[in-house]
């Protein structure tokens, strides 16, 4: 079976119709602030305003930016965290597809897509805002173990992945997609 996803171009894991809410999980933090500040900074100037008035009226717009975009943050959070929660990751057939893939690794959701490296970002953005959220730790040893396998005279053995991956393997019979080809 390992040799079926090493001689394939790619693997493609697809983790559901989840739709994000915005486009936030896509972006790093600072831009969000850096347009909040230069709205300010743009804001045409009234000539009749004192600067006491043009200050507070700077100081509420900046605080309804940083509360919007906080609220935007959470969205993109609870996507994040519906994604790495799924129970995709809590298969044993996993580690083949990730660990045993070519460099092609795309994660799909809804009507969308991210490269491996780009969703492992997401993840780690995820885990500094919700560090006992121990759902991450399998995808963190999944992509330990991508990395380790792509190093030369690196060796995975068994007993490492039975040992790393003990609580993903399940006597519950799984639902097979079954077709024939005529």
């Amino acid at each position: 079976m390992a040799s079926i996803y090493q001689r394939a171009k790619g693997v493609l894991i697809w983790l559901g119709s989840h739709v994000p809410q915005n486009q936030l999980h896509r972006q790093p933090f600072a831009p969000f602030q850096l347009d909040a500040v230069l709205q300010l900074k743009h804001e045409p100037k009234d000539d009749g305003d004192d600067p006491e008035k043009r200050a507070r009226k700077l100081r509420e717009h900046f605080e309804g930016s940083v509360r919007d975009m906080k609220a935007a943050w959470l969205a993109a959070d609870h996507f994040i965290h519906t994604i790495v929660h799924e129970e995709y990751w809590k298969r044993a057939r996993v580690i083949q597809e990730v660990v045993m893939a070519p460099e092609t690794v795309t994660v799909c959701y809804g009507h969308d897509s991210v490269p491996w490296n780009d969703f492992i970002t997401w993840v780690q953005r995820y885990k500094d805002q919700h560090p006992h959220d121990a759902a991450v730790d399998i995808i963190f040893e999944l992509n330990d173990l991508r990395q380790r396998r792509q190093r030369p005279g690196e060796v995975l053995t068994l007993v490492k992945l039975l040992d790393t991956f003990k609580d993903s393997f399940s006597f519950h019979a799984a639902p097979r997609i079954k077709y024939t080809l005529s």
